[in-house]
């Protein structure tokens, strides 16, 4: 077989293999602005919990949304 082919196989074998992997890069400042979500857990920020929506939505589960700000723990 020619080295051409089997080299384009086996790009195209590990390209596939890497479809698998997280693809959302998620970088959320270090800003502190808790806040309640659906699942009654505390998020530290608006972009924590979206980015836990993008990995809900990336493996195919219901999201989340905001319920308050403040921690969870401190509802009355």
């Amino acid at each position: 077989m020619d080295f051409r082919v089997v080299t384009m196989l086996l790009l195209l074998t590990a390209s596939s293999l890497a479809v698998d992997r997280w693809p959302i890069d998620c970088a959320c400042g270090r800003i502190y602005l808790p806040l309640c979500a659906s699942d009654r857990l505390t998020y530290n920020s608006y972009c924590e919990l979206d980015c836990r929506n993008r990995y809900l939505k990336w493996i195919h589960a219901d999201t989340i949304h905001k319920l308050r700000d403040g921690r969870c723990e401190d509802e009355e």
